[in-house]
């Protein structure tokens, strides 16, 4: 999330917004550590919730690690997301 703010607030770098987002929804494996740990805002809902639903309908890999309950993983990302992480994780 803190790579997506980055590129998002800022112009002129490397790999801007459009870039990364698109590089996180095709590549086969990406790996979203410590989710629940970021500000819990609206964007930061949106975000997590249209790259965790696009990877789950295109059936792409991903590991996702938390130190949250379920709980507070809901109010953190938002019962949507977590719905489709609970879809196909153990």
């Amino acid at each position: 999330m803190e790579r997506l703010r980055e590129s998002y607030s800022s112009r002129g770098r490397k790999i801007d917004y459009a870039q990364l987002v698109h590089r996180c929804k095709r590549d086969e494996l990406v790996i979203l550590d410590d989710i629940g740990a970021e500000k819990p805002t609206e964007w930061v809902e949106e975000q997590l919730y249209g790259l965790i639903d696009h990877r789950y309908r295109c059936r792409r890999s991903t590991i996702l690690t938390t130190n949250c309950s379920l709980a507070l993983l809901d109010s953190r990302i938002g019962s949507r997301a977590l719905s489709r992480i609970l879809e196909v994780c153990d």
